[in-house]
Order: C-alpha cells, then structure tokens, then sequence
C-alpha cells in the first residue's frame, strides 16, 4: 500500500503484482487468491488504476469507477434497444435461411411468404428450459398465429430467444459498454490525462468485445413448432413445439441452420423421388394431379410436412422428379397447364429436362395418368 500511494510526477508509478502478492502472501497460502482480490479492487475502487501489471492510488477519481457509475443510471429501456441494434447487425448473416427478421415489434410485422425465416425474439421475451409458458415460447406462438389474422405460412418460421438465465450477464456488459462510449465521446469534457484516456480506449475495445461474446451465449434457444401427420377423417393434431439448445460462436442464423439441416428439419434441396413420396402420404394429389402453386404453398403452410428453405426447393425437386427415366415408376409428370374441355395436359413432355414454372397453370401429374396420355397419343 505505502509503496503505491500517489508520488508527484513519477515516471513509473505503483508497484508490480508480483510485489504485492509478495508483501501480503503467507507460507502455506495460495498467491492467486490475492490476484483476484487485486482484480476485483482494480475494478470496482475509485482511487486505485492499472497499467498492464503496474497498481497505485492516485488523487483523481479513477474513470473505471465512473463507468460503473453511469453504467447503473442507464434505463433498461436504453440496454433493451442496444441489445436489439446488436441483432440487426446479426440479422445480416442469414445462413442458409431465405430472411431474418430480428425483433419484431408485432407479430403482423413478421411477413407470411413461402420462404424459411428465422425470427429473434427481442430479448423481452426470454425462454427456459422445457418451460411451456415461458414469454418466448409465448411470443413464437403469437407471431406464428398471426395474431387473429391467421397465418398462411407458418411451416416457414422458426423462432431463436434469448436464454432467461444468461440475459442477465448480457445486460450488464451493454451497460459497461454503452458507459464506455459515453465516457470516450466526453475525453475533453471531462479532462481526462493521457493515460485515463488510454485505459477508456482499451476497455471500450474489450467491453465491445465482451457484448460480441455474450450475444451467442444469451440467445441459445432455437424453438421449432411442428405437427404429426393428420390420420384420414381425423381432426389436425396441435402444434408440437421442439426446442434445441445451441452452442458455438457462430452468427446466430448459421449456428441455427446448420443445426436443423443436420436434423433434418430444413430442407435447401429435395429429389424428386422423395417430393413424390411426401405427396402421396397426405396425399397432396387434387384429382389426377396437383398445381406447381399449390403445392408450394402446401410446402409453406402445413407444418407436417418437411420445411422447405424457399420455393425453389421444390421447383428444383418437380424438375429432378420429371427427367428422371423411371418417372412412371419413381417420381412424376409435368406439364404446361390442363386443359380441362379437351380433358389433356398440354406440354406434356417427360424425360426431358422442363422448365418448371411457378404459375396458376403449370401442373404435377400423376404418373399413370401421364403415361396413359402418352400411349393413346
């Protein structure tokens, strides 16, 4: 202590950490006990500062101390729209979702498209572990609903929330970051000493560092609403709700889909053999065939069927499923439109590579009733 106190325009100021281990270790004690306690003095005294390995009480009130300060003043309100900053800059890297939409303030604000979203609950809305009525799980099932509006592509959304217990620790390196920032912006104001404003560069760097890390620490939670396969004549079955923990320091999107393509539970491309089997175990056939549009927006709205990342995927599979040499046994037939009056699919064309379009017109026909065309004409 007496070797630390303030000198007046010392080069080389305080004493080492190893000094001071030095001078208060006793035989048969443990010299890291002391290191914490010398930390955990560093950060939260208000006359004491640290250089590198270097500590000594000074006259003027340390800035680490004004940081703690102001970092406690801040409204939750002001921590909460930092935080969602953060996921706006996240939401950038989509993985392999089509779109992600972080925080959205209504469930109306999440747009009912066919094409795989990832929606971040803003961190009001936490989850825990296999807790039903948790607020994330809460708002996942209002955004999916659509409020009373209803919602025609809920097989596209799944939902990532914050982990209720580490939000805690999240909410307190913001408010060190954000006193931080308030801190360096008033350098002058506040008449800082080359040294003070040396240690507010360093901490602003590792306090932005610190809120990187716990952003994929915090929001952990990936929730994925699902259904059983409806039974002929039963009524639909309710909403089956999967949650997976996830781990890792990815973007937040990559670390979400790289764990439901290994699940299973997003699809980015499908063959066409499996398209058919997924349209004859519902089925999905209306009569002798079904529309390109149709069954895209199936794929979108039925949440027993797979998860698609866009209609591409499908549009992809019909192509694969047509050219294929075994289509009368193994996938399907595509054709241009059916024309109803002359009772025949016209472009009808199999084995060979069409393109398939998304319109109201273009049909995937059932392969007997392809190749029945095919040999009356």
């Amino acid at each position: 202590y007496l070797g630390s106190a303030p000198t007046q325009d010392s080069t080389k100021k305080g004493l080492e950490d190893r000094q001071i281990k030095l001078g208060c270790v006793q035989p048969g004690e443990t010299s890291g006990t002391f290191g914490d306690a010398l930390r955990k003095l560093a950060d939260q005294a208000t006359y004491i500062y640290v250089d590198g390995s270097r500590y000594w009480y000074a006259t003027q009130p340390s800035v680490n101390r004004l940081a703690d300060e102001r970092a406690e003043r801040y409204h939750p309100e002001d921590v909460t729209e930092e935080i969602r900053r953060r996921l706006a800059e996240e939401a950038k890297h989509r993985g392999e979702f089509s779109k992600v939409q972080p925080c959205p303030p209504a469930s109306s604000e999440v747009v009912d498209e066919p094409e795989a979203k990832l929606v971040i609950l803003s961190p009001e809305y936490p989850h825990s572990a296999k807790t039903d009525s948790s607020a994330g799980r809460q708002a996942a099932a209002e955004i999916l609903n659509r409020g009373s509006a209803g919602r025609n592509c809920g097989n596209m959304l799944v939902f990532l929330a914050a982990d209720k217990t580490r939000l805690g620790d999240l909410d307190k390196a913001v408010r060190s970051l954000m006193a931080w920032k308030s801190i360096e912006s008033e350098k002058i104001s506040l008449n800082l000493t080359p040294f003070q404003a040396s240690q507010v560069d360093q901490r602003l760097t590792s306090s932005d560092l610190a809120v990187k890390g716990r952003i994929p620490e915090t929001f952990v939670w990936l929730l994925v609403p699902g259904q059983k396969r409806p039974e002929p004549g039963q009524a639909f079955p309710g909403i089956e709700w999967q949650e997976f923990r996830l781990q890792g320091q990815e973007w937040l999107a990559e670390r979400a889909s790289k764990k439901l393509k290994n699940d299973g539970l997003l699809v980015t491309n499908m063959a066409g053999s499996i398209l058919r089997f997924e349209i004859d175990q519902v089925p999905l056939w209306r009569g002798s065939h079904v529309g390109v549009k149709q069954l895209v927006d199936d794929f979108a709205k039925y949440l027993y069927l797979p998860r698609v990342k866009n209609a591409q995927v499908i549009l992809d599979a019909i192509q694969d499923g047509a050219t294929r040499l075994t289509w009368e046994q193994d996938t399907f037939a595509y054709a241009d439109y059916y024309d109803a009056i002359a009772d025949r699919y016209r472009g009808l064309e199999p084995e060979r590579r069409p393109t398939v379009e998304l319109n109201a017109n273009s049909v995937v026909v059932k392969p007997d009733v392809a190749a029945a065309q095919i040999e009356k004409d």
